[in-house]
C-alpha cells in the first residue's frame, strides 16, 4: 500500500503525520501529534526539553532497491550530556504498510558519560473510542484498564541498577503501576485498524503507557537500558 511520512525536524524529527491506506496513524491533537519523540531519562533534565524538541539537521537522504532512507541529526548543546549527537534514520521500503526507525547516540564530550534513552509515541489506534480502550497485547499478554492510569512494563530479563530504575521512575506520572512482561512485543487492535511495534530486545528496558482524561488518548512509549558511552563512542 501506498504509505507517507511527514517528518518535522523543526521539533525534534518527530512523525506528525503517518498516512496508511488512506488513514492517518498519529494521534490528532493540535500540540500532541506526534510519534519518535526522544526523550533521556538518565541523566535528568532532557524529559521536556528544547535540547530535544528543537531543530534537527537534515543529514542525508538515499534510495535504492525499493527503499528510501532520510536522517537527522541533533547536536545537544546544554547540561551534562552537552557534545553528544542524537541522529535518527527513518525507513521506507516501497510497498509496505511501515517504517523502520534507527538511532546512533554518540558521546562527543571528553568524558565517559551515562544515558537512559526513552522514545514517546502518540497513536490514534491508542486512543479509547466510545468509552472503549483498545486491545493492548504487550509482552506476550493482553493488558487491561490502560486507560485509567499508567502502567510500567519492564522485560523480565532486563534487569538494571535500583539507582537508575528510582530515576527512570521518577520522571513516570504519579501512580504508575508495574507490570513486568516476557518479550519486548507490542500488537495494538482498535476496531478494524491494528498497529505492532517491534524493538531491540537486548537494549530495551521496557514499555511505559498513560492516559490523559478527557483527551481520550493513551501512549505506547519505548525505554531503553542505560547506557555507557566513553568519549567517541556511539550507541546504535
Amino acid at each position: 500500500g501506498n504509505t507517507i511520512l511527514r517528518i518535522d525536524p523543526n521539533y525534534g524529527a518527530t512523525v506528525r503525520y503517518w498516512e496508511v491506506g488512506g488513514k492517518n496513524q498519529v494521534f490528532e491533537h493540535e500540540k500532541l501529534n506526534m510519534l519518535c519523540k526522544d526523550r533521556f531519562y538518565l541523566p535528568a533534565g532532557y524529559e521536556n526539553n528544547r535540547e530535544l524538541e528543537g531543530v534537527y539537521q537534515f543529514v542525508s537522504h538515499q534510495g535504492e532497491a525499493g527503499q528510501l532512507r532520510v536522517t537527522f541529526r541533533r547536536l545537544v548543546q546544554k547540561g551534562l550530556l552537552a557534545g553528544f549527537q542524537v541522529e535518527k534514520t527513518f525507513a521506507l521500503r516501497k510497498g509496505e504498510d511501515a517504517f523502520g526507525l534507527t538511532y546512533q547516540i554518540t558521546n562527543g564530550d571528553r568524558e565517559t558519560r551515562t544515558f537512559g534513552f526513552w522514545v514517546w509515541n502518540l497513536l490514534k489506534v491508542m486512543a479509547e473510542r466510545d468509552g472503549k480502550e483498545p486491545t493492548l497485547n504487550l509482552g506476550g499478554a493482553v493488558q487491561k484498564g490502560v486507560g485509567g492510569k499508567p502502567f510500567l512494563y519492564p522485560l523480565k530479563t532486563a534487569n538494571i541498577a535500583k539507582g537508575y530504575e528510582n530515576r527512570l521512575c521518577h520522571e513516570l506520572m504519579r501512580g504508575t503501576d508495574k507490570r513486568p512482561v516476557d518479550k519486548a512485543e507490542v500488537r495494538v487492535r482498535q476496531g478494524d485498524d491494528s498497529f505492532e511495534l517491534s524493538v531491540d530486545s537486548e537494549s530495551v528496558y521496557g514499555f511505559y503507557t498513560w492516559s490523559k482524561l478527557g483527551v481520550d488518548l493513551i501512549t505506547l512509549e519505548a525505554i531503553f537500558r542505560p547506557g555507557r558511552l566513553q568519549p567517541g563512542e556511539a550507541w546504535t
